[in-house]
């Protein structure tokens, strides 16, 4: 596998303890370099959060910006 760098703020950010979080980090780097359409975009970037420690938080966040749109109190839930 081609070797790629990872940035101290990456090496603090994520957690990357198994072969395939760094594929998964390789292949978010990739991709953000290419024109992507927005909703493409908005996915490798929920998918990039998953290799975070606290990786509930963004999905909290994106799911309550959906209920939000349909008028649904997330904020206890």
């Amino acid at each position: 596998a081609r070797q790629f760098s990872i940035t101290p703020s990456e090496r603090k950010r994520y957690v990357l303890s198994t072969d395939q979080d760094l594929a998964i980090l390789a292949l978010c780097k990739r991709l953000a370099r290419q024109k992507l359409t927005a909703q493409e975009r908005t996915l490798v970037r929920l998918i990039r959060t998953q290799l975070e420690h606290d990786w509930r938080a963004p999905l909290l966040k994106a799911l309550r910006n959906v209920a939000r749109k349909y008028h649904m109190d997330a904020r206890n839930n």
